[in-house]
């Protein structure tokens, strides 16, 4: 009977190594999969940022188009 009580503690001892050793596991690949997606979300936000940027300074440009040809079409040139 003493083997048995043995036995059994030694599988509930490499089952509790075994189930610490997999939770490490999840977690260390819950960060990874977290840090790479925070990552790409940083990327995408760049990116959409550069867009707008890009957007608002095309349409402040457009805005001043009429004005800058305007000016160029009511200077005379005196020779």
């Amino acid at each position: 009977m003493v083997w048995c009580s043995i036995l059994l503690y030694r599988v509930l001892d490499h089952l509790k190594n075994y189930s610490m050793k997999a939770l490490v596991n999840v977690v260390d690949y819950l960060s990874t999969v977290a840090y790479k997606l925070d990552d790409l979300l940083v990327q995408q936000t760049t990116h959409v940022s550069a867009a707008d940027l890009q957007t608002a300074a095309l349409a402040q440009v457009n805005s001043w188009s009429p004005y800058i040809f305007q000016k160029r079409n009511d200077v005379s040139v005196n020779i």
